[in-house]
This record gives structure tokens, sequence and C-alpha cells, in this order.
């Protein structure tokens, strides 16, 4: 055989290689990486005022707002003070407000800073601004809260977030990948969770005391559900737990009504054995009765 055979043989094989390789690295469902902008780091405050009742910190490139000290029931967020955007509701601004209905924050709004709205008695609404990334531990714990909608770019929702509110259903955004502690905890009201599928982790008692959740499906993705998630639950009666998502201890503990519907031979299957939960082989949540 000659040379100039054997060199093109050797190319086709190392191009067959390649397109192996290229094939093999697309994982099948793989998702897009999640990016987040932040809060520029290390600025020094510039100026602080007050403005149409809010008390502003202004800092090189961003606002924040600090207080309302105003009495309107419905406000909104104007999206900069100075010209400088606003960037962050900083922590306890809100904070025992118990006037405030209604809340609308600007598209240039990215956090949302720690029990922000907290004990807001009488806040029952609140609309997100389109860029919002971060919302911190206990920002609407123990408020009115009824109604909020949660943009796709909200890649943190820290603990405590949700804690005890009055919200009816939720729409978890894509760029989730975890259900912090107490999350929604005792949302006795909530009966309807869209999980997205990104959703990897359900932390302890992320769900434990939501009396109307009657139904749940868990993303394919979703490597455990912790302590107590789903715990008193009393009105939950069907879940889909995928084949691979493993459990910590006791997920469904006083969720007397439950049944998990998983694949034959899945860890639901073996924690149903273990607890004594009602359970059903189920290929998929589509198939769930």
């Amino acid at each position: 055989m000659s040379k100039k055979i054997i060199s093109i043989l050797l190319a086709l094989v190392f191009v067959l290689g390649l397109i192996s390789c290229t094939k093999t690295d697309k994982k099948p469902g793989t998702l897009p990486p999640v990016t987040t902008v932040g809060l520029p780091q290390g600025e020094e405050l510039s100026t602080s005022y007050e403005s149409e009742g809010f008390a502003v910190s202004i800092y090189e490139t961003y606002s924040e707002i600090t207080a309302y000290k105003g009495e309107d029931t419905e406000i909104a967020v104007p999206d900069a003070f100075m010209g400088i955007p606003v960037k962050s509701i900083a922590e306890y601004a809100f904070f025992g407000n118990a006037t405030i209905t209604k809340i609308t924050l600007p598209d240039s709004l990215l956090v949302i800073g720690k029990s922000a709205f907290q004990d807001c008695t009488a806040l029952t609404e609140v609309v997100l601004g389109s860029n919002l990334e971060h919302i911190s531990q206990a920002a609407f714990r123990d408020s009115a809260l009824e109604r909020i909608n949660l943009p796709d770019t909200v890649a943190e929702i820290d603990r405590y977030a949700f804690y005890r509110t009055r919200i009816t259903e939720i729409k978890l955004p894509s760029s989730l990948s975890s259900v912090q502690k107490y999350v929604f905890y005792g949302c006795e009201r909530l009966s309807k969770v869209d999980f997205c599928p990104r959703i990897e982790r359900i932390a302890e008692y992320a769900f434990s005391a939501c009396l109307s959740l009657s139904e749940v499906v868990i993303p394919d993705r979703t490597e455990i559900i912790s302590d107590y998630a789903f715990s008193e639950c009393t009105s939950l009666t069907k879940i889909f737990v995928p084949k691979k998502t493993g459990f910590g201890d006791n997920p469904f503990h006083a969720s007397n009504e439950v049944t998990i519907y998983s694949p034959s031979k899945s860890k639901a299957q073996e924690l149903a054995k273990k607890y004594g939960y009602s359970y059903e082989a189920c290929a998929s949540a589509n198939k769930m009765p």
C-alpha cells in the first residue's frame, strides 16, 4: 500500500474521531449556562437624599432604595435617581410597612435585600422587573403577599424568602437551580408549583406546611428532595418523582394522603417502603392518573 493511500486513510480516521467526539460532548437535555451581573463591588457612597418618599443612596454606577417614608398605598419605584439606575432594594428597606398594598419594581433592579419587605402586612401584589437576579433571605417573609411574577433572570432565592406568605401559585424561574430551606414554608394557600427543568435540589422544609398543595411533578434533573421538604402537606395526594432522585430524612412526614408515582426500582420506591408511603409504578409524569 502506498504512503499516499495510508495518509488518506489516517486522515479519514482522524476526522471520524473528531465527529464522534463532537457527538459525545452534546449531552441530551443540556441547559445553557446561567450568567448574572450582580452589584458592583467596592463602590463608595456618593450621596444620600430623599425623593418622592424614597430614601436613596447613590453610588458611582447604581442607586439603592434604603427606605420608604411616603404614605401611598400603591407605589412604583423609579428606574433611576439623579440619572443613576436603581439596582438594589436595601436590607429592611420596607420592613414592617402596614400601608403599601402593591409595589412595582423597575427593570433596572438586580437585587432585593434581606427582609426588604418582611412583615408588610398590607402588601398583596409585587410586580418585579425583567432583570432581577437575586431575592435575599426573608425578603417577603410574613407579608400579605398573594401575587408575584418571577422573571426567568432570577438565579437565587434565599431561605425564608416567601415564608408564610399568602401566595396561591408560583412558577419558578428557568435560571433557578435550587429551592432553598424554608422558602415556601407555611404558605397555606399555595396550591400550584410549576418547577423549572434546572432544579437540582429541594432543600429542607422548602414546601413544608403548604396545606393547599395537592399535586407536584419533580423535574428530571432533581438530584435530592431533602429532609421534610414536603412535610405536613395535608392536601398532597400525588407527586411524581424521577427514577434517580434521592431523598433526605422523611420528606413527606405527616403528608398522610400522598401517593408517590415513580418508575419501578427507583429510589422513590425504596423510600415509600421505608416510611410506609403509598406508591405506584409510573413511567412518566404524563402517565400519572
